[in-house]
């Protein structure tokens, strides 16, 4: 009798375990082609796809979705963007059968908290000023994404890159991001940046997608710094991929990007949802694999409470966070990086 209902209850746990799996790749097979957001968002006017084949989608959508309007974009192949498409088509949008994936693409960025103060002691890098005096980024040109900053501030005039193309109308935490980036000191200590010889120029964030791989490569950009967010997203999407893909075909760009100021957040689906303090970056693309995420530290090497915190939607830190230890117990250490010498400073000590 006691084996009676032990073979019962073995085939009840192996119906259950069919039944959820059969549930779980049904869920898959409904949502694995969309943003954990995509019904949710009330404001959206355009979506991004990203298709197997161009022309027997655009043939299916001239067809199915005749009033959509479908424009290619340049950072991506076989990526496009969709506009006015009524919500009540998004479910017919996911029959698509060249569809790989569909997500919100109006989204409206903000910029991350402002900086009270420049203390470049932290990660050692007043240090480096002083150790290596040549290191100055002098010839580095660096992209402030966001709001324009003021190309006439005292401590970036002269050396702004592209400066007529920088709107006249500036945001004063752009400004300064680029002082922290290309600031030359001439207000205060405080304002001489990390390459405080560089050049920075602007590229706006309304477009969340990346830049023109060629574009950056025709003008030099190796870095490009990031310090907005959208709100929580949790997901790998079309942003992530596009800027992944970025740093593959022009290996010398540096993405940097803020990880948010929503550290007491929880994230809002996928595995993490409703977890408090973690999985909380600020947009899909801060998810992405090939750039580098920051979060915020105090003076004595502690993470900020209100610094957005990872793990990423499939499981991998972001951002990493060691302690400082002693910068002169650490040598810099010379690269070889594009046939000339770089050097970086390691804490591995």
């Amino acid at each position: 009798m006691l084996k009676f209902w032990f073979t019962i209850t073995k085939l009840t746990f192996l119906l259950l375990v069919i039944q959820s799996y059969g549930f779980a790749q049904e869920i898959h097979r409904d949502k694995g082609k969309s943003s954990p957001h995509l019904f949710h968002n009330s404001v959206s006017s355009s979506y991004h796809v990203m298709v197997n084949d161009s022309s027997g989608f655009k043939a299916w959508m001239i067809q199915s979705l005749p009033n959509a309007v479908i424009k290619s974009d340049p950072a991506l192949k076989n990526v496009y963007r969709i506009s006015s498409l009524a919500k009540k088509d998004l479910e017919k949008l996911l029959e698509a059968p060249e569809l790989r994936f569909v997500e919100v693409a109006t989204r409206y960025p903000s910029v991350e908290s402002d900086v009270p103060g420049l203390d470049l002691t932290v990660n050692a890098i007043n240090a480096v000023h002083h150790l290596y005096p040549s290191l100055t980024g002098e010839g580095l040109r660096v992209l402030v994404k966001e709001n324009a900053f003021d190309k006439n501030d005292i401590d970036l005039v002269g050396r702004v890159y592209k400066h007529e193309s920088v709107p006249d109308v500036y945001d004063p935490h752009a400004t300064a991001m680029a002082t922290i980036i290309s600031g030359a000191g001439n207000t205060s200590q405080e304002s001489k940046g990390v390459a405080w010889k560089s050049n920075p120029g602007f590229s706006d964030f309304g477009n969340l997608m990346p830049e023109s791989t060629a574009g950056l490569i025709t003008n030099g950009i190796s870095v490009q710094n990031h310090s907005y967010g959208v709100g929580v997203e949790n997901f790998y999407g079309i942003e992530s991929h596009a800027y992944d893909k970025q740093c593959v075909e022009y290996p010398r760009i540096v993405h940097v990007f803020s990880a948010g100021n929503s550290g007491m957040d929880a994230a809002n689906s996928g595995l993490y949802d409703g977890i408090t303090g973690y999985a909380n970056l600020t947009g899909q693309f801060k998810i992405a694999k090939n750039i580098i995420a920051v979060g915020s530290i105090d003076q004595s090497g502690v993470i900020e409470p209100v610094s957005s915190r990872g793990p990423a939607s499939d499981g991998r830190i972001k951002p990493v966070h060691r302690l400082r230890r002693p910068f002169l117990r650490c040598p810099l250490q010379k690269l070889q990086y594009w046939g000339s010498p770089r050097f970086a400073a390691f804490d591995r000590c």
